[in-house]
């Protein structure tokens, strides 16, 4: 009994059994149950052409019928059988109809979204040849669009096009449409129709308006990047600029930095390119200031501290608002480059890496307890220094005015100091904070001063070996001239002298 032939017949079932096969006459289909048995079946194998012999006597239940090659041929496995039919059954259709729908298109546009191309339409066909050689290749079936492009279409039954196939057909510039026919294996033939031309799953491998679309985009593209880079470099060459404002309160913050003994925590060297117009120190300070100011539980983000400096207008100009995703576009040609925004950040990790501050989740930090303590001891102690500093500040002045108006020459107080400290291999702050220099210091100063006191009386003291630097044997030789033209001229002391001149 005949029975309708479906995809699946025309592929040989799981023990490789033949169902369907060509009439040898008209080439058309043949179930297996629809032919007499034997070699008076008429029909050939779809694949190698070969005559078929039809094995669909006696009871099916002891040997499923099927067709068979004949033992002569040798010829145990023709695969291509199967796909040969379908093709053949899809080119008749496609022949019969002289139409086919194609799917829409689209291609990745400037933001890697789909962009549509084409619609999906259906279009009118004026020819349809299956398996016809086009140089190496062998489309399924060969058509011919309305407007005169070639148009091949491929059935797929259970696996896609192969990507060799693929690359081979983009190169020889046609349509190349896709057709999936697995989803209706049990799908009468003769209910096909409908689903090869319009209904079964379907793509374009290649489609010139696709490819001209994708180009127009593509160029754009290139526009886009090339007028980007060349902002990106205008925007680092502007970030490589050397800071071109001073900020008198940030300046100050950076020396009492420098006298904590915190230097380790800015940058002095200005040649590093920074998004900001001052001084590296000087915004780094304003950072380091702000963590101290901050109480815990509050917390510093870096967006709050650019804020604030965009208050001040510390950012330069054609940095302001930068995103992080544009910084770091630039910083493909720079690496280097920063955002004001990540260079707060880069400075409040160094802190966190020093132990200075702690992050919280959600980038925010705090002064840690333990640095906090640190800094009031360090502070309570530079206190000291500086009383220690004003106490040998007084008696270093109290001499200067001793020795006017010849007291011109005497050095500067803080050049003279550090020269003291360097007599010891120290910093100010080590020279002062040790105890027992500052006090020896503050007393050698004492006795200079006793003894031009005592010269200004009139008594010829000899001044000390250590003069601590002080060039006092001049200005002590013009002193006691002028006391002694004082004394002759008028009979005044050379006191009432000076405070007359």
């Amino acid at each position: 009994m005949a029975t309708k032939t479906t995809i699946a017949d025309l592929f040989p079932d799981d023990e490789g059994m033949i169902l369907v096969a060509a009439h040898a006459v008209d080439g058309s289909l043949r179930h297996i149950t629809e032919v007499a048995n034997g070699a008076a079946c008429g029909c050939i194998c779809f694949g190698c052409k070969r005559p078929m012999v039809a094995k669909n006597g006696g009871d099916p239940s002891r040997m499923a019928y099927h067709f068979a090659h004949r033992p002569e041929d040798m010829v145990y496995d023709c695969t291509t059988a199967g796909e040969t039919a379908l093709h053949i059954r899809a080119k008749e259709i496609i022949e019969k109809h002289r139409r086919v729908t194609l799917p829409p298109t689209t291609t990745p546009g400037l933001d890697g979204k789909p962009v549509d191309v084409t619609p999906e339409r259906s279009i009118e066909l004026t020819d349809a040849l299956l398996e016809t050689a086009t140089g190496e290749l062998i489309p399924d079936v060969t058509a011919t669009m309305p407007n005169g492009r070639r148009l091949f279409i491929e059935i797929a039954n259970t696996h896609p096009c192969p990507q060799s196939k693929i690359e081979k057909l983009g190169i020889m510039g046609v349509e190349v449409l896709e057709i999936e026919v697995a989803g209706y294996r049990t799908t009468p033939l003769d209910d096909l129709d409908e689903i090869i031309l319009h209904i079964a799953p379907r793509k374009m491998i290649h489609s010139s308006e696709r490819k001209a679309k994708a180009t127009e985009i593509a160029e754009e593209r290139r526009r886009i990047e090339e007028k980007e880079r060349q902002e990106a470099e205008r925007l680092i060459a502007v970030y490589r600029e050397p800071p071109s404002a001073r900020h008198r309160k940030a300046a100050e913050l950076v020396e009492e930095m420098s006298l904590w003994g915190f230097d380790e925590f800015m940058d002095a060297d200005d040649t590093q390119p920074s998004a900001f117009i001052v001084p590296r120190c000087q915004w780094q300070a304003a950072v380091f200031y702000r963590f101290m100011d901050t109480q815990y539980p509050a917390t510093v983000s870096p967006i709050d501290m650019v804020d604030r400096f965009r208050e001040r207008e510390w950012e330069k100009p054609d940095l302001v608002f930068m995103k992080t995703e544009t910084s770091r576009k630039i910083a493909a040609l720079a690496e280097d480059f920063k955002s004001a925004y990540e260079e707060v950040l880069a400075y409040m990790r160094r802190l966190e890496k020093a132990e200075v501050v702690y992050q919280k989740p959600g980038k925010t930090f705090y002064m840690t307890y333990d640095f906090k303590k640190n800094l009031k001891a360090t502070l309570e102690a530079l206190q000291a220094d500086d009383a220690k500093r004003n106490v040998i500040r007084e008696v270093y002045e109290g001499i200067e005015k001793l020795l006017k108006p010849g007291g011109d020459g005497m050095p500067d107080f803080e050049g003279w100091l550090q020269r003291q400290a360097n007599r010891h291999e120290l910093a100010v702050q080590e020279f002062l904070a040790d105890d027992d220099l500052a006090y020896e210091v503050e007393e050698k100063l004492k006795e200079i001063k006793r003894v031009i006191e005592e010269r200004a009386d009139g008594l010829w003291g000899e001044l000390p070996d250590d003069l601590m630097g002080l060039p006092m044997g001049d200005l002590v030789d013009r002193l006691m001239q002028t006391w002694h033209e004082a004394e002759e001229s008028t009979g005044d002391g050379w006191r009432a002298k000076m405070e007359s001149s």
